[in-house]
């Protein structure tokens, strides 16, 4: 059965809010869309365009967001889609109407020049649609014993929660977290409501009326989805004021290498999560780009790779000490991969050896590979 796909408008605000609300509380917790992601849904032309629905007999069956940001890897500045509160009716499952609809975000996005694509969700289910799960960050946890044993520097601080939103204080942090390898462009008058995303908290920084940092919890204290600073030093003495009692989990962006050794000095464990789904369309573009993060913090082996994704094309990558290199080629490979191996070969969160046998002459994978695609909880959809 075909279905006509219909774009939203500011006067479907509230037919699709509480459709949304309706769905995912049925299927996980009680949810409230405009509060828990104040920055994506709001009754306005510009937000309610970016969903695209299948009625029947006038009412709302199915829906899906594609939700535009940009992504800044190694100053590369790339498009990138964020495909969210992909729902159907609970009467109205079993009739494609999720297929049709993520076959059409998929190929919109395509379309539509972007270079990068990311949802969230069960694997296999879009695993059919091009997306694999891969890309990774990593979670720390601190305990009291951490924070009883261990000498964090010493600073004079005060870490307080941010109520109400200040223009000055939000220009000043949204400067401070684009000096990050790996972040989003953030409006400044978004700044607030993308830290509040997901129920969590803002608290800033300061030292003697300076500014140094941010960080943003959930309100259990639990976990740190952000912890940004004007150096490293502040960013683990703001982690011992944070700390009150019990256990700390705190996401850290996997292009945080610096930070990562040194938190790890501190942490009482550490896990590897993956990142969520992504689909790659500017291929040699983002792999060259997130090359280079990695090879200005490891020491990566020299040598060039050819291989060929399949339904993509061929690919040539060469690493030296002074400059990265991923360029398509006419010349087809012996190495082939579909997209979804090779999705999981150059962005983990597994090594590449543990992913397929490496042949000899793509051993160098091992040096190169994964790469530290992940973005921040707070600019999920």
């Amino acid at each position: 059965m075909e279905y006509e796909i219909i774009r939203l408008s500011s006067r479907d605000y509230s037919e699709a809010i509480d459709f949304i609300n309706m769905v995912f509380s049925m299927n996980y917790y009680p949810h409230n869309f405009p509060e828990m992601l104040p920055v994506l849904y709001k009754p306005t032309e510009e937000h309610m365009k970016c969903h695209y629905v299948i009625k029947e007999e006038g009412k709302i069956k199915a829906l899906v967001g594609i939700y535009p940001a940009e992504i800044v890897i190694n100053e590369n500045i790339f498009r990138m889609a964020r495909i969210g509160a992909v729902s159907t009716h609970p009467n109205s499952k079993g009739k494609n109407m999720m297929k049709t609809l993520m076959e059409f975000a998929t190929e919109k996005v395509k379309q539509d020049g972007y270079s990068i694509a990311y949802l969230g969700g069960l694997r296999n289910r879009y695993l059919y649609f091009g997306y694999e799960k891969c890309g990774y960050k990593m979670v720390f946890k601190l305990n009291k014993s951490n924070i009883k044993y261990n000498e964090f520097p010493q600073r004079d601080l005060i870490l307080e929660k941010q109520i109400e939103e200040d223009y000055e204080i939000i220009v000043k942090l949204n400067n401070l977290y684009k000096k990050q390898p790996i972040y989003f462009k953030r409006e400044n008058k978004d700044f607030f409501d993308i830290c509040r995303s997901w129920n969590n908290n803002l608290y800033v920084a300061r030292e003697k009326d300076k500014m140094v940092g941010y960080l943003v919890a959930d309100n259990k204290r639990e976990k740190i989805t952000e912890l940004v600073a004007i150096d490293n030093e502040y960013r683990l003495a703001m982690l011992n004021e944070f700390y009150r009692d019990g256990s700390v989990k705190i996401d850290v962006c996997s292009a945080d290498y610096k930070f990562i050794r040194q938190l790890g000095n501190y942490a009482e464990e550490v896990n590897i999560q993956d990142s969520h789904n992504w689909q790659i369309f500017d291929w040699k573009n983002i792999i060259k780009a997130l090359l280079e993060i990695k090879q200005k913090s490891c020491r990566l082996i020299s040598g060039e790779s050819i291989f060929t994704i399949k339904g993509i094309g061929s690919f040539r990558i060469s690493v030296t000490a002074k400059k990265v290199v991923c360029e398509s080629i006419d010349t087809c490979s012996n190495n082939e991969f579909s997209s979804s191996e090779f999705l999981r070969i150059a962005f983990g969160p597994l090594p590449p050896s543990l992913i397929i046998d490496l042949p000899e002459e793509l051993k160098i994978f091992e040096s190169w590979f994964p790469l530290p695609l992940c973005i921040s909880l707070q600019d999920g959809a």
